[in-house]
């Protein structure tokens, strides 16, 4: 019937494509056709130009259609993809061992194998000294990711010596030929579009990063960057891209607490001797990168000393708070000085509750822009429930109050973001649960009070409409001594109507 006619116009489309002397499109109509055996005898006789060009969906579903590998189940693309990735680029023994099995168990698919087999690093082994593959005989989807193996390792001398500028340079490229994915599918399942390649990508970038964590800061500043990559990178949480299994949880909102993850589990509070210490750890542990220059550290935390006392103070308090942290116990050293630049070592975990709450409020509102206010209501949630108070509770000082009132502001606006969306959804209880506890910590907010009202009279309650506008008008008398705005007034009396 017509599927038979559709692979016998496919063969002879084949046969075309190659007296063109077309081979990729050939292997592609010969798959469509289902001639194994035409398939396999093309690979054997061009395997070298195909190598380099074939795409890797075209692998997957050569895979697909010629047989289950005896087990029941079909060798998906995105198996294949994972797979030759990992056999490839990180040259993991497993993966090596897995493809030589299915390639060699199963009849006509290991035709098709004979593809694969020149590209495979000969004897397996971890990767340790292993050249990096030419990139001219990759397929051409995997060619972006030999550009994040063939960055150098750290030298002895640690991350400063690194030439991060010039290996950011040399990434952007490949960040161009490969957007961002979402999410990665378990499994990496489906070959459809570019998600498995973007998983692995991103997979990688982030494994490349974990290694050398400062190379994510060289990557944001740079203008060639994709906006999408930006967005990605601004999107890890920071614990995400450590590269070492200890790692500190830092409460800063309300009574401040940090406490020591340790590798082999557990964890302990840490007790900060020295308030100036912990004042100076704060201060790093809220500006952006973790990071902060000899000069502003001393203009925020000795504002008002003179430059003698700052002097013979400055480095005493960093040796004690590295002591408070606990770098005396063998481990990695916390806090580091590269170029002038006191930073946190981002080889370790930092799980700080103020940055993950401001990141998580500003991922929800890329997602609205996205038209998801779903996510975006789940990150604004998770995003409260680390709220525990204002920013260094019962701590005084000018940039605390700075970054204090900032902080309060971005909460108040994201927890009236998630009411207006949560009351878009319908969810009333949720919209007025936010809308509340921004009028607990600042009852003047017109247009909070403004959705409390538009709330209850979706539900009918318009006595609650009424009681909640004559409480903004006694608040805004006795606070501000000024009546509601004219718009205020005209919503309340239609919400009446």
């Amino acid at each position: 019937g017509r599927v038979a006619r559709g692979r016998e116009l496919a063969g002879r489309l084949a046969a075309a494509e190659l007296a063109a002397d077309r081979p990729v499109k050939a292997l592609e109509h010969l798959v469509e056709a289902e001639q194994p055996a035409a398939v396999g005898a093309l690979l054997e006789a061009r395997w070298a130009e195909l190598a380099g060009t074939v795409p890797l969906g075209l692998f997957g579903r050569l895979f697909e259609r010629f047989g289950d590998l005896g087990t029941g189940e079909p060798f998906r693309g995105s198996s294949l993809l994972r797979l030759l990735a990992e056999a490839l680029l990180w040259r993991r023994e497993s993966a090596l061992g897995e493809l030589e099995r299915r390639c060699t168990e199963v009849g006509e698919l290991g035709r098709a194998c004979a593809l694969i087999a020149p590209l495979l690093p000969p004897g397996g082994g971890d990767g340790h000294g292993d050249p990096v593959p030419e990139p001219s005989l990759l397929p051409p989807e995997l060619r972006p990711l030999v550009v994040l193996l063939s960055l150098s390792p750290a030298p002895e001398g640690g991350e400063s010596e690194v030439d991060l500028a010039a290996e950011a340079a040399r990434l952007v490229p490949a960040l161009v030929r490969v957007p961002p994915g979402g999410p990665r599918p378990a499994g990496l399942e489906g070959i459809h579009g570019l998600a498995p390649l973007q998983a692995l990508f991103g997979g990688a970038l982030a494994d490349l990063l974990r290694r050398r964590p400062l190379l994510a800061a060289e990557l944001r500043g740079r203008r060639d960057l994709p906006v999408a990559w930006r967005r990605w990178l601004a999107g890890l949480p920071p614990a995400a891209l450590a590269g070492e299994a200890a790692g500190y949880t830092v409460s800063l909102l309300g009574h401040p607490t940090v406490r020591l993850r340790r590798p082999e589990g557990g964890s302990q509070e840490l007790a900060f001797k020295l308030r100036r210490s912990f004042e100076v750890f704060a201060f790093l542990a809220t500006t952006p990168g973790f990071a902060a220059t000899r000069r502003e550290i001393e203009q925020a935390v000795w504002e008002d000393e003179d430059e003698d006392t700052v002097d013979k103070n400055f480095h005493p308090t960093l040796s004690h708070l590295r002591r408070s942290l606990g770098s005396g116990g063998g481990g990695p050293n916390p806090v580091l000085l590269r170029r002038g630049v006191y930073r946190l070592n981002a080889r370790l975990a930092w799980n700080v509750d103020a940055v993950e709450l401001v990141r998580r409020a500003d991922e929800g509102r890329d997602r609205m822009r996205e038209g998801q206010p779903e996510q975006a209501a789940e990150l604004w949630r998770s995003a409260w429930s680390l709220y525990g108070g204002p920013l260094l509770a019962g701590w005084d000082g000018r940039w605390i109050t700075e970054r204090r009132d900032a902080l309060a502001r971005r909460y108040y606006e994201m927890l009236r973001d998630l009411g207006e969306v949560n009351e878009r959804l319908g969810r009333w209880t949720e919209a007025m649960d936010a809308y509340r506890a921004v009028l607990i910590e600042d009852p003047v907010q017109e247009p909070v009070h403004l959705g409390l009202m538009r709330v209850y009279a979706r539900q009918g309650r318009r006595d609650q409409v009424r009681r909640q506008y004559e409480r903004l008008v006694a608040l805004l008398r006795e606070e501000l001594g000024h009546e509601p705005e004219e718009e205020t007034a005209l919503t309340y009396r239609r919400l009446m109507g």
